[in-house]
């Protein structure tokens, strides 16, 4: 999954990509990870974005890198993970 961090990942194609049902992948995510496939990779993507915000890279090339086509959507994303918007994660650094 750190792989692809910078675009999306359909569940089916993870699933066929490690040679399992998609409903034997959900169920090992829950049980390992405590969380479902789709959560679990946008928190990835979510600590992969503080770290280029922590290295001064703009929200709009960090929205990029982790594959986001909308710097809005981006920032609405990491708002809810974070409670900060991305902005004021770069001031409180």
């Amino acid at each position: 999954m750190q792989h692809c961090i910078d675009r999306s990942l359909a569940v089916n194609q993870l699933a066929s990509e490690l040679h399992v049902s998609q409903s034997q992948l959900k169920r090992l995510f829950h049980h390992y990870a405590l969380t479902g496939v789709h959560e679990y990779f946008l928190k990835l993507k979510m600590n992969h974005a503080k770290v280029l915000l922590s290295r001064g890279e703009s929200v709009r090339n960090t929205a990029l890198a982790v594959g986001f086509d909308n710097q809005n959507n981006f920032s609405t994303a990491f708002k809810r993970e974070t409670g900060l918007p991305p902005s004021k994660w770069e001031e409180q650094l």
